[in-house]
């Protein structure tokens, strides 16, 4: 079933994207009415759940036109906002919302008003099979903030992943240039040794065919400060406090990144060999008879 989630607080919509996900549902994300409208014209979702309050319109106008297009007007709606006047609640239903959520609310319980306004129920969800240690997606944590550090070596082990955390820039460093390097690193900007933006640096200035898929941690939130960043070499970043799920989320499209890389160079080693193999077979030139 497909659900397009619409707010202009992302944290709050990734943890409620991972979530439903695991409960069968396809996700589609907005973070402004613009964005939210042209979703619905796109993708025809099953259901909208729609923030009162966002940039580029709200979500009641939204709703307003989508009961206006024959196309749209059936999609079942949740509309959701921070403020708690009855008068906001009675308008969306007025207007045609099938269900109103007063934040904060839980995921379970946008599920329910999910499950009321489509009479869908979703699959319950799946359990993740015990996963073999050895077989674990490898991680490097840098940070010299050793509460931190903790925090994230528990977080990610419970979420499967082999950890490997240091306290330093010059530790990491070290063992993001050995052959067995992790894949994925969540590194801290600032450390008194060498900060995480020159691992970046350091590290995409080297020759490798293996792709390590880089996080930069950092309280920093300034434009041209995360900019300056990702220019260099991060492929990403979150900013502390960070919310769990958020991460969770990154951390996923990251490991995407790196399977399509391992692909693509499993790929061509079989074109190289089958290339090989055609060579060696090739009958020899009328020249070395």
């Amino acid at each position: 079933m497909k659900i397009l989630i619409a707010d202009d607080d992302k944290a709050l919509v990734h943890m409620l994207a991972s979530k439903l996900s695991e409960r069968g549902f396809e996700i589609f994300a907005a973070y402004d009415a613009i964005q939210a409208w042209m979703a619905i014209m796109r993708y025809v979702p099953d259901a909208v759940v729609l923030d009162v309050s966002m940039p580029g319109g709200t979500g009641i106008e939204v709703l307003r036109k989508l009961k206006q297009f024959p196309k749209t007007s059936a999609i079942p709606s949740v509309i959701i906002s921070g403020l708690t006047e009855t008068s906001l609640a009675e308008k969306a239903r007025a207007l045609g919302a099938d269900d109103f959520l007063a934040k904060p609310f839980s995921p379970e319980q946008l599920l329910q008003s999910l499950e009321r306004v489509t009479g869908v129920q979703a699959p319950p969800a799946k359990v993740a099979p015990e996963k073999n240690p050895s077989l674990a997606f490898r991680i490097l944590v840098a940070d010299d903030d050793a509460a931190t550090r903790r925090s994230l070596e528990a977080l990610l082990t419970k979420w499967g992943y082999a950890v490997t955390a240091v306290g330093g820039g010059q530790q990491a460093w070290q063992i993001l240039q050995s052959e067995s390097a992790p894949q994925l690193a969540l590194i801290d900007w600032m450390m008194p040794d060498i900060e995480g933006i020159e691992i970046c640096r350091m590290l995409r200035e080297r020759v490798s065919e293996r792709y390590t898929y880089l996080l930069l941690l950092t309280s920093k939130s300034e434009k041209l400060e995360l900019v300056r960043g990702m220019n260099a070499g991060a492929d990403d970043y979150i900013v502390k406090p960070f919310d769990p799920e958020e991460l969770k989320v990154r951390l996923a499209a990251g490991r995407r990144i790196v399977g399509l890389q391992e692909d693509l160079l499993a790929m061509r080693a079989r074109m190289k060999a089958a290339l090989d193999s055609v060579t060696r077979g090739a009958p020899p030139s009328k020249g070395n008879q």
